[in-house]
C-alpha cells in the first residue's frame, strides 16, 4: 500500500548491470469515499522512474528511465483500497496488473508518482521507493485527507534483456530472480543469544513462524506522566557512551550479569515511565515538544509486542495505519533494571543521528529512522508495548537464539507518525540539538 518511518521509505536498488528491473504493485490506498464524491469515475495513474543517481525531478532527468501514465483503477473502485491479484507477482498482464519494467543500466534509485485524473496526489510529485522481492509497504506524502498514500509492491530483476519497458506489455517469458537491496533490513541479519537488534522502520514482510513456546506478557495499569527532562545519573556510566548495537549488547550483558533480574519479573511500569522521560529528554535537546503517554497508542503497541513474542521471529514492522514505530529486541537469561534498559534502547536509537545532516534531506531512512522518529516534532503521543516469551532452543529462523533463553520484544508507537518522506517534512521536523543535558 502507498511508511515509510519509512517510514516512509528509502528507495535503493542494487546497481543493475544487464538485467531489466520490474516493479509490480499489488495494492494501493489513497483517497477516501468522502474525497471522491465529485470524481468517482476518474482513474488513478502512476509513474515510475529508475535512475542512476538521486534525483528530485526524475521525469526530466536524462539519467533516469521513466514509465508514466500507467493506469490504475477508478476512484470508486479504489475505495477503500485497490487490490490486484497475487498472480501479478508471477505473470503480470496488461489491463489486469499494475506494473512497469525498466532496461536502463546501471541504475539503483526508484521513484514513484501518483495522480487522479489530472490532479497530482503525491507531494512532492516524485518520491523514493525501496527495493525488495518481498512485499513492501511504502507511505508517500500526499494531498489527501490522511496526508498519506500507501502502496504495496515488489521489485524483481528479469533475466530476459528484451522484456517490455512499460506497464502496457506483458513479459511472457521473463524469469524473476532475487534483487538484493542496496541496504538490507535488520530482520535479514543473524541474531545470537543476548544480542539486541533493532529493526529498520518502515519495511514490512509477510513471513511468519509457528510459535515455539507460550508467551508471558506483563502489562501496567498506570499511565506514565511527562516530567522535566534531566540527565539520568543513577545508571552505569557506560550506558551514556553507547554508539552502536554492539555497545548496547555489551553494556546490557555486563549489567544483567550483576543484577540477574529474570525477564518475566521485569518492571514494566517503571520501564514505560522511563521510556517517556528519556524520549522527552532527547526531544528537549532538539527543541521538540514533549510527548504525552497515550493508552490507545499503548494498546496497539502491546498487541504487536504480543504477536512478535508469540512468533519469535525476526523484527518486522506492523502495517498499522497512522502510527510511527520503533522496535527493539533482546534475548538473554537475565535482564536489567528498567532505567538501564531504557538508556540502552534509547541510546541505540539516538546513535543513528551521529553526523546527521540537518540541512539536507537524504534518502537514507534505514540508517537514521529510529533517530528521526524519536525527535520528530510532529509526533505528540507515544505508547510502549513489551512482551517476554521463553524460547525452547529449537532454532526456526536466522534470528533465533542458539540455546534456550528469554526473548524480550519492545514496541514503541508514535502518533502522528514521523518519517514522512519529503524534504519539507524532514527539514521542519528534524532539527539540530540546541541544548545538552
Amino acid at each position: 500500500m502507498l511508511l515509510v518511518f519509512g517510514l516512509c521509505l528509502l528507495s535503493l536498488l542494487p546497481t543493475c548491470m544487464t538485467a531489466s528491473v520490474q516493479i509490480v504493485v499489488t495494492k494501493y490506498e489513497a483517497l477516501s469515499f468522502a474525497e471522491i464524491t465529485n470524481k468517482p469515475s476518474e482513474t488513478y495513474s502512476f509513474g515510475f522512474c529508475l535512475c542512476a543517481q538521486e534525483s528530485k525531478h526524475p521525469d526530466t532527468d536524462a539519467g533516469c528511465d521513466c514509465v508514466s501514465s500507467i493506469s490504475g483503477k477508478t476512484a470508486k473502485n479504489s475505495c477503500p483500497k485497490a487490490i490486484y491479484s497475487k498472480s501479478c507477482l508471477h505473470s503480470p498482464e496488461s489491463g489486469k496488473c499494475l506494473f512497469a519494467t525498466f532496461n536502463r543500466s546501471p541504475s539503483k534509485y526508484l521513484y514513484a508518482s501518483v495522480k487522479l485524473g489530472v490532479h497530482q496526489l503525491t507531494e512532492p510529485a516524485w518520491q523514493s521507493l525501496r527495493s525488495s522481492t518481498r512485499q513492501v509497504t511504502a507511505h508517500l506524502a500526499g494531498n489527501t485527507r490522511k496526508r498519506l498514500i500507501k502502496l504495496e509492491y515488489s521489485v524483481f530483476e528479469l533475466k530476459n534483456e528484451n522484456d517490455a519497458t512499460s506497464g502496457t506489455q506483458t513479459p511472457a517469458t521473463s524469469q524473476r530472480t532475487t534483487v538484493k537491496p542496496f541496504m538490507f533490513p535488520q530482520s535479514d541479519k543473524k541474531s545470537t543469544v543476548s544480542k539486541a537488534t533493532t529493526r529498520t522502520t518502515t519495511t514490512t514482510t509477510t513471513r511468519t513462524t509457528k510459535p515455539t513456546s507460550t508467551t508471558k506478557v506483563v502489562t501496567s495499569t498506570s499511565t506514565p506522566v511527562a516530567t522535566v527532562p534531566s540527565r539520568v545519573t543513577n545508571v552505569d556510566p557506560d550506558l551514556h557512551r553507547i554508539q552502536t548495537i554492539t555497545d548496547a549488547v555489551r553494556v546490557l550483558q555486563k549489567i544483567s550479569r550483576v543484577q540477574r533480574i529474570s525477564p518475566p519479573s521485569f518492571d514494566i511500569a517503571g520501564f514505560k515511565n522511563a521510556m517517556l522521560a528519556v524520549h522527552n529528554r532527547f526531544r528537549y535537546m532538539h527543541d521538540a515538544p514533549a510527548l504525552t503517554y497515550d493508552p490507545t497508542v499503548e494498546k496497539y503497541a502491546q498487541q504487536y509486542a504480543n504477536r512478535l513474542a508469540q512468533i519469535q521471529g525476526c523484527l518486522v514492522h506492523e502495517n498499522r495505519r497512522g502510527y510511527g514505530e520503533n522496535l527493539f529486541y533482546y534475548a538473554s537469561e537475565f535482564t536489567t533494571d528498567p532505567s538501564s534498559m531504557t538508556e540502552a534502547v534509547m541510546r541505540t536509537f539516538y546513535a543513528e543521528g551521529r553526523n546527521y545532516d540537518y540541512k539536507r534531506f537524504k534518502r537514507n531512512h534505514f540508517a537514521v529512522g529510529h533517530f528521526t522518529q524519536m525527535i520528530w516534532k510532529g509526533s505528540s503521543k507515544m505508547g510502549v508495548g513489551i512482551a517476554v516469551s521463553r524460547f525452547n532452543g529449537r532454532r526456526v529462523n536466522a534470528c533465533s537464539p542458539k540455546k534456550p533463553t528469554y526473548m524480550m520484544y519492545i514496541v514503541v508507537k508514535y502518533d502522528p507518525l514521523g518519517n514522512i518522506q519529503s524534504e519539507a517534512a524532514y527539514l521542519n521536523n528534524v532539527t539540530p540539538a540546541v541544548r545538552r543535558l
